[in-house]
């Protein structure tokens, strides 16, 4: 079963990267340089914490030892 789901995760993955590029090249298209650029830059993030949820705790681990939470 833990095969199964991690190969769902990796298609997922690959649909997801195939809709960004798919998106970035109509907006692109159009030349909104900006929605582009945004979209490039909030994709990699989504699918860094789709790839490494264990990123996303710690980073909230270090952001509230910063502000003293």
């Amino acid at each position: 079963m833990e095969g199964f789901f991690e190969m769902m995760k990796t298609q997922g993955t690959y649909a997801l990267y195939c809709a960004f590029i798919i998106v970035i090249l109509i907006v692109a298209a159009k030349r909104a340089w900006g929605k582009a650029i945004t979209l490039i830059v909030g994709g990699g993030i989504v699918a860094f914490f789709i790839n490494k949820p264990d990123a996303l705790k710690t980073i909230g681990t270090w952001l509230g030892g910063l502000f003293g939470v």
